[in-house]
């Protein structure tokens, strides 16, 4: 199946998601739009790409920061001596449809097309 990966917008269809996590679906439901709008994360859905308004999964970013003293040593070299910036993964999800496809890679934010999307939407060094 292809996917496209973009950040929520209206026309997505929230309601019809169903991870079977109602915590989850929720969240997507009724809060991700307004952490956006409070800028808190980015929330970014997987589409098939006949079909850009459904939402076969997602997940969320956020900003974050981490010491150097707390990374092995070979990933200080080169690092300012205080907290750098990260990307922190708060969820990632699939449609209980979509489950057991191995789609949550296709989903996932390592993928080189979301870390440029993360890298353009937050101030981080790496998204790994």
């Amino acid at each position: 199946m292809q996917l496209n990966i973009n950040s929520l917008n209206t026309n997505h269809r929230r309601k019809a998601f169903d991870c079977g996590e109602s915590s989850l679906n929720t969240y997507l439901q009724r809060y991700a739009r307004q952490n956006i709008k409070n800028r808190i994360n980015r929330v970014f859905v997987a589409s098939p790409v006949e079909s850009g308004k459904s939402i076969v999964g997602y997940y969320t970013l956020s900003a974050g920061r981490i010491r150097t003293d707390d990374l092995p040593p070979a990933q200080k070299q080169r690092l300012p001596n205080y907290p750098i910036p990260v990307a922190l993964l708060g969820r990632l999800v699939v449609d209980k449809q979509y489950q057991g496809q191995r789609l949550a890679t296709a989903v996932s934010p390592g993928r080189a097309d979301s870390l440029q999307k993360a890298q353009g939407n937050l101030p981080i060094r790496s998204a790994r």
